[in-house]
């Protein structure tokens, strides 16, 4: 989970690519142009979707959090 600010949209969080936060449809809009473009692997997507919003408002937004995901399969 990685919790972010666009100074002029507010504070949102993305995790597995699904975004909450107020104005998450317009966050969501960028989507389609990042995943036709990303070519990393998917355990770093979110981070570099939250990298490519951050630039899309002119860097004006930071991240705030990041919590890594818990692995795949059982705990044991």
């Amino acid at each position: 989970m990685i919790r972010f600010t666009i100074h002029q949209l507010g504070e949102h969080t993305v995790e597995n690519m699904i975004v909450q936060g107020p104005f998450k449809d317009i966050i969501l809009t960028m989507a389609d142009l990042f995943l036709v473009s990303y070519t990393g692997p998917p355990e770093d997507m979110d981070y570099h979707f939250t990298l490519h919003v951050i630039s899309m408002s002119q860097g004006n937004g930071r991240i705030l959090e990041m919590t890594p995901a818990p692995p795949d399969g059982p705990v044991h």
